[in-house]
């Protein structure tokens, strides 16, 4: 009578349910539960209905040789090409309709997402012409840091460009939930699950953003530094966390130079954000090498599916993962099989790492 009131349980909740029942009955042990790999793959059997799997949940197993692993991901990207171009198939592939869902989250072509799009467009924080301006980089820090993907980006009711710090407090006067005290009202502002795993510390956003804008002077002094040169991303990306690039010999640091954490900003969310960063010239870009090494650090989706496609094993160096990242870059390139469609998903190695993440992200629809 519920299910068919309510429609509960719904076909995912049956499925997760019978998945526990089963393994409680198979082992005759309800601490077979608590098992790590036992959680894993309940996560993946449900995210796989559900079509949002975790690139946590994915188990790190290879499951294929190179030259499979290869065409898995070339056919991945070839499949999800038409999405580029903002086409809807006339019979779209169970793929396809889940990236049209929440292009966000699964389109492979980094640059081509709405919230990357919208603040990338005119009156956005890294357009050409706001780049330079007072509060673009404190309105970066907001965007990756809490507003990618949100209601507010979504609906497109703010550019996420805001000069000062009083440019903020009016943006939120402005909006019909005020300051927002509540989690229902939170959640309109900010998403807390943007990046796969929640961060419920994203609903502390509006006492995050004051430090943000703390930070347009010390990114200021960074820029001053280099002398005007862009910024080698592995600088950027650790200068984000709060921290010295390993490797920089303390007697080559500037006396009194104090690093402060960006709020909200870990190893994947500083890699964004030094990516974004490229983009707009005042980072390097990147090499296959360099993308390498931040994938090999953040051991997140690209890691996992360098893993699952066969290219890398679980230790792999920072040199193999180097050589394998450059064998995946060239396959994909010739995958995508004219320069014109290089160029309209913007093809480099951080697109590469994107696609690989959205790989590992989609896994259970492709193997629906």
């Amino acid at each position: 009578m519920l299910h068919l009131w309510l429609g509960y349980p719904n076909r995912t909740e049956m499925l997760a349910a019978y998945f526990v029942m089963y393994a409680v009955a198979a082992f005759q042990n309800a601490d077979v539960l608590l098992l790590p790999g036992v959680w894993r793959t309940y996560r993946s059997v449900q995210a796989s209905i559900l079509g949002t799997v975790d690139a946590d949940a994915i188990p790190t197993v290879v499951s294929c040789t190179q030259e499979e692993g290869l065409r898995a991901l070339v056919s991945f990207a070839q499949e999800l090409l038409p999405l580029a171009y903002q086409q809807k198939p006339g019979h779209p592939t169970d793929l396809q309709r889940l990236v049209l869902t929440r292009p966000n989250h699964f389109l492979p072509w980094r640059e081509l997402a709405p919230s990357r799009q919208h603040v990338t467009g005119p009156g956005g924080p890294f357009h050409p012409d706001t780049v330079n301006k007072p509060g673009a980089f404190p309105s970066m820090l907001i965007f990756r840091g809490l507003f990618f993907e949100s209601p507010k980006i979504l609906q497109k009711a703010t550019t996420c460009y805001y000069p000062s710090q009083q440019h903020w407090d009016a943006f939120v006067a402005s909006q019909p939930e005020g300051i927002p005290t509540t989690e229902t009202q939170q959640d309109k502002y900010f998403n807390i699950r943007c990046y796969g795993q929640p961060s419920y510390q994203r609903r502390e956003g509006m006492k995050v953003v004051p430090k943000y804008f703390e930070h347009e002077n010390r990114w200021a002094s960074l820029l001053e530094q280099h002398h005007g040169e862009p910024i080698p991303i592995q600088t950027v990306y650790w200068w984000i966390q709060g921290k010295h690039r390993p490797g920089v010999q303390s007697g080559k640091r500037k006396r009194g130079q104090k690093l402060v954490k960006c709020p909200l900003f870990g190893p994947l969310t500083a890699y964004l954000l030094a990516a974004d960063l490229s983009y707009t010239g005042k980072v390097a870009k990147p090499t296959t090498a360099e993308v390498a090494e931040m994938i090999r650090i953040i051991q997140r989706g690209s890691w996992k599916a360098l893993l699952a496609l066969g290219q890398i094993t679980d230790d792999a160096s920072a040199e193999e993962t180097g050589v394998a990242l450059k064998r995946v870059y060239d396959a994909v390139w010739d995958g995508l099989r004219t320069d014109e469609a290089r160029m309209h998903v913007g093809y480099d190695p951080i697109v590469l790492e994107h696609l690989l993440c959205k790989f590992s992200r989609t896994s259970g629809v492709r193997a629906a």
